[in-house]
């Protein structure tokens, strides 16, 4: 696969945008400031806004409800849950340990084994499983980086992005193999999201140019840069 944009666009209101997702009509997007929600087609033309009840600084698209879970930029342990005309439905308050780490979630995603559905969720050092209520379920892993952004949409296959010594990594997990490749330079890695098994990238480029591109296809890495696996 070719290294080109799947799609550049920049946000109304000039703003960076932070958080982007596939809802299967196009890309639902968010800048982390305004209560509103930003809608593109695949080709980056925008297709309309959709006012929002706070900022979100990551929403995450359920393809099982065809509803959203979010993450606002007020702290705290709270996933929202949201409709898929993006009107909250409710919010869940995570079990978490305040003052170890855990203060603050960087980010949040539904993760669904057969029937059941958790939340995995990142802080900037570790990764744990809750389950729907909120309760703390497993400690999934430890990181001497710090994590930005992480998507699991079943317990065998996860992204992440992960910052360590002043570059960003990010790491594909599937079926027990991580592949890994470093963020292309001149971009800044804001979202990872999925369409199946197929990982893709929301990066920044000189703050107002938001770029989407295929980070993780046919079970390889498809991001031109330093690559490797284990």
């Amino acid at each position: 696969m070719a290294d080109t944009d799947n799609c550049v666009f920049v946000l109304e209101n000039s703003l960076a945008a932070v958080s982007a997702c596939d809802n299967g009509n196009g890309y639902a997007v968010t800048d982390g400031f305004e209560s509103s929600i930003y809608m593109y087609s695949r080709s980056g033309v925008q297709t309309g806004t959709a006012a929002a009840l706070r900022p979100y600084r990551r929403l995450r698209h359920d393809p099982v409800s065809n509803g959203y879970s979010a993450v606002s930029c007020c702290g705290g342990g709270r996933i929202y849950r949201l409709g898929s005309d993006f009107s909250e439905t409710g919010f869940i308050t995570l079990e978490t340990a305040r003052g170890q780490g855990e203060d603050e979630i960087a980010d949040a995603c539904i993760t669904r084994s057969g029937s059941e559905s958790y939340y995995t969720v990142a802080f900037p050092g570790s990764v744990y499983l809750f389950g729907s209520d909120g309760r703390r379920l497993a400690k999934l892993c430890e990181t001497a980086g710090r994590i930005t952004d992480l998507v699991a949409p079943t317990p065998e296959f996860r992204a992440a992005v992960e910052e360590r010594g002043g570059s960003s990594l990010i790491s594909v997990y599937n079926n027990g193999k991580t592949v890994y490749t470093a963020v292309p330079k001149g971009l800044s890695a804001r979202m990872l999201f999925c369409s199946g098994e197929t990982v893709y990238g929301l990066f920044g480029r000189a703050y107002i140019y938001n770029v989407i591109k295929t980070v993780y296809f046919g079970g390889s890495i498809v991001l031109p840069a330093g690559q490797g696996c284990e």
